[in-house]
């Protein structure tokens, strides 16, 4: 009974040694997992994620990217099917975009870059 006790704190005390081998390794790799001392001593806050805001795009500024590309000019009804905006709303930015001295019409409903 004696002998096996004394295997069983020598295997014991082999398996604690083996713990700590496997500890150091793991905090030379740098793997996470189990917390080893040294993971402990220096918590590591979470980084809070950088959220950027997506720039909005106007129909102003959809309508004139389409204008400057083009230079033979395009035309409303082009427009219309470039975006699937209203007519109104063509309109309305066309006229914005004429007034801003950004775009120009060569003839009737037809718009090129100033």
């Amino acid at each position: 009974m004696k002998a096996m006790k004394r295997e069983l704190q020598s295997v014991v005390k082999n398996l604690k040694l083996i713990a700590e081998k496997v500890e150091k390794i793991e905090a030379k790799l740098n793997i996470p997992g189990k917390a080893t001392e040294e993971n402990k001593a220096a918590p590591v806050s979470p980084k809070k994620a950088v959220v950027k805001k997506a720039a909005k795009v106007t129909a102003s500024q959809t309508l004139y990217a389409i204008i400057a590309r083009s230079k033979k000019g395009v035309s409303s009804a082009t427009l219309k099917k470039k975006t699937g905006f209203n007519d109104q709303k063509i309109r309305d930015n066309i006229y914005r975009l004429r007034k801003q001295n950004k775009i120009e019409s060569i003839d009737k409903g037809v718009y090129i870059k100033a």
